[in-house]
């Protein structure tokens, strides 16, 4: 592989890329991700492969050169962009990527990786409530799920409820992040989470779906999903 990324040392990588497509996996990974991007069925271990190698030439230039064609493609300069090593760098590269993001899996996959951000979480606040503020639904979601994966700290759930209380749209995959983070936030602080989706903003249908996510853990009492549940019925006996 090549040291620094040229325009032909790109294209010959992929079109290796592109030899690595599995069929059935492309089909089963047609049906959980919708995005505009073409998708080849490059399982996992084949790009974390590719990853690892790309860390061991010049980034920069990789990330220069890097293309959009391919769902593959663009994962594969997220997971890169995830793996540096300087949070100012990461960010600048980051404050690009996630404008091509349409995806859950482009998003979340991207996320899962950026192990940086448990050792500068104050440096990455600014990050996420500039994502939080976008109109777009996954750059949206990229800031919710940030603290997902790493502010599960009972000294974050004022600033996470706060956050939560200024979305007031309808878009399904950041409900959907919204409602996985409040489940969790349930399980460092039980009563604090309660009063929040009590006394909270939330809009009733990321309500509903936050305490749906608490009811499915395993972590959380019989007692205590009845107690829930009982808290937010209607008259109707539908929840929220």
């Amino acid at each position: 592989m090549e040291q620094v990324w040229t325009k032909p040392a790109y294209r010959a990588w992929l079109k290796h890329l592109k030899e690595l497509s599995d069929i059935s996996y492309c089909q089963f990974s047609k049906r959980i991700i919708q995005t505009k991007y073409q998708i080849l069925g490059v399982r996992t271990p084949a790009l974390n492969q590719l990853v690892n190698q790309i860390k061991k030439t010049d980034i920069a230039s990789f990330l220069k050169q890097v293309g959009h064609t391919y769902y593959e493609e663009v994962l594969i300069e997220g997971m890169v962009i995830a793996s540096l090593k300087d949070p100012n760098e990461q960010v600048t590269y980051l404050q690009k990527y996630i404008l091509k993001i349409d995806n859950w899996a482009l998003c979340d996959m991207t996320i899962n990786r950026m192990k940086l951000v448990k050792k500068h979480l104050s440096f990455y606040l600014t990050f996420i409530e500039d994502c939080l503020k976008e109109k777009a639904e996954f750059i949206k979601r990229f800031g919710f799920v940030l603290l997902l994966n790493y502010y599960m700290e009972e000294a974050y759930l004022p600033l996470i409820f706060n956050w939560c209380d200024q979305y007031q749209a309808n878009d399904y995959y950041v409900e959907m992040a919204i409602a996985w983070l409040l489940s969790y936030c349930n399980l460092i602080n039980k009563d604090q989470t309660v009063a929040y989706l009590k006394d909270g903003n939330l809009t009733s249908s990321i309500c509903k779906k936050s305490i749906q996510k608490i009811c499915e853990s395993r972590r959380v009492s019989s007692a205590e999903k009845q107690d829930l549940k009982s808290m937010f019925i209607k008259k109707d006996g539908e929840i929220v």
